[in-house]
C-alpha cells in the first residue's frame, strides 16, 4: 500500500444533489430496519426506567419493538418518546446517514428505506451538520465500512482509487442529468437456465407466522422480480408500513419525478461504495439495473391498485429494492453475475 492509500474518515465527503430532512414519517422506528444497535451504557440507562426496553441477543442488542413491529418507544404522532431525554441511543441519531472511510476521505451516504430521505422539501446534506451524529460513543467519527485502494471494475481488472473515482464521477453525472439508461442499462435480468431467478423470488416469498415489515418487503420484491421475469402486473402483497408513505404524500405537496428519484438512489448505492465488499462496479450496475426495473413495476402496481401519487409509489418502490437488496438470496444470486 503507498503511503496516502490508507482509507481515512477525513474530511467528511458529501455526494453533490443529496438531500434529508426528518419529518417524522415514523418508518425508521419500525422493523423494517434493525431496532439498534445499542450499546452497553445505553442498554443500562434505558433498561433502568423500563426492563423490557431493549432486546438482549447473542451479538447485538436492540430496542424492543411492540406485536406490530413499532419501536416501544414510537409515539402515536410518530415521535420519539425519548429524543429529548439524553437516553437515545446513537444508532437512532445516525439514520439515515452511512460513513465509508476511503483513501480520499469519509464519504457519506444515506438509506432510502424512509419517505423522509426520498419524499418533500429536504435539505441539502452538509458535512458539518452529520459530523455529530456520526460519532461513536467516546465522540471518535465511526466508520460503517472501510474501502481498499484498489477498485474491481470487473473480476479481472481492478483499478486505483483515483482511477475509479474518474470513472464514478461521470456515472453520477450521468445519473444527476437523468440519463439512467446510461449507467445501467436497460433493466433486463441477464438470462439464466437454471431457473435461477424464479428460486430467489420463491425464497423471498415466504408466508410466515409472524412476519415483519422487513420480511413483508421482501415478500413484495419476490412478486415485484416474478413480474419482471414472466409479465403481468405484480401480484398484490401486504403493506403495515403504507401509513408512512401515505403522511409523506400529505406534507409533500409538490410531486418529485419518479425517475429522478430512483437516480437519486441508484446514486447513493454506488456512492456508498458498501457494494466493493462482495461485488465489482459491473456486477452493481447490473444488479441495480434489475432492481431499478423492480423498483418501476412496483411503482406502477402500487399507484394502479391504491390510486398512489406517482412519487410517492416510487418512494415506497424504492424502500421495497433497497431491503430486499440486503436479503442473502439475492447477494449470493449476484454473486453467480460473472460481470
Amino acid at each position: 500500500m503507498k503511503p496516502g492509500d490508507a482509507a481515512r474518515v477525513r474530511p467528511l465527503l458529501v455526494r453533490e444533489g443529496a438531500r434529508f430532512s426528518c419529518a417524522g414519517d415514523g418508518l425508521c422506528c419500525t422493523d423494517v430496519h434493525l431496532l439498534g444497535p445499542v450499546g452497553k451504557k445505553e442498554r443500562a440507562a434505558l433498561e433502568a426506567i423500563a426492563k423490557t426496553a431493549v432486546v438482549r441477543g447473542l451479538h447485538l442488542t436492540v430496542l424492543a419493538p411492540t406485536l406490530r413491529g413499532d419501536c416501544v418507544f414510537l409515539t402515536d404522532g410518530s415521535g420519539c418518546a425519548i429524543y429529548d431525554t439524553g437516553l437515545k441511543p446513537k444508532s437512532c441519531h445516525r439514520f439515515p446517514f452511512l460513513l465509508a472511510a476511503t483513501p480520499e476521505g469519509g464519504r457519506i451516504g444515506t438509506d432510502h428505506r424512509c419517505p423522509c430521505r426520498t419524499m418533500g422539501e429536504r435539505k441539502e446534506i452538509r458535512a458539518e451538520d452529520t459530523a455529530e451524529l456520526l460519532t461513536d460513543a467516546a465522540g471518535r467519527l465511526w466508520a460503517d465500512r472501510r474501502v481498499e485502494p484498489r477498485i474491481a471494475l470487473s473480476h479481472r481488472r481492478t483499478v486505483s482509487f483515483a482511477r475509479y473515482r474518474q470513472l464514478e464521477d461521470s456515472l453520477l453525472a450521468s445519473l444527476r442529468r437523468g440519463e439512467l439508461r446510461a449507467v445501467v442499462g436497460d433493466g433486463a435480468l441477464p438470462r439464466r437456465s437454471d431457473g435461477l431467478w424464479d428460486a430467489v423470488a420463491s425464497t423471498l416469498d415466504v408466508d410466515d407466522l409472524h412476519p415483519t415489515r422487513w420480511s413483508l418487503m421482501q415478500r413484495a420484491f419476490a412478486r415485484g422480480l416474478r413480474a419482471a421475469l414472466h409479465g403481468g402486473d405484480v401480484e398484490p402483497f401486504e403493506r403495515p408500513w403504507a401509513e408512512s408513505f401515505e403522511r409523506a404524500e400529505r406534507r409533500a405537496k409538490a410531486a418529485a419525478a419518479s425517475e429522478a428519484m430512483l437516480a437519486d438512489w441508484i446514486a447513493d448505492v454506488i456512492w456508498a461504495l458498501e457494494w466493493t465488499f462482495s461485488s465489482t462496479l459491473s456486477q452493481t450496475q447490473v444488479e441495480l439495473s434489475a432492481r431499478a426495473r423492480i423498483a418501476r413495476l412496483l411503482a406502477g402496481h402500487l399507484a394502479r391498485r391504491y390510486g398512489m401519487r406517482a412519487d410517492t409509489a416510487m418512494a415506497e418502490a424504492i424502500a421495497i429494492v433497497e431491503v430486499s437488496g440486503l436479503a442473502e438470496a439475492w447477494i449470493d444470486a449476484v454473486a453467480q453475475l460473472r460481470a
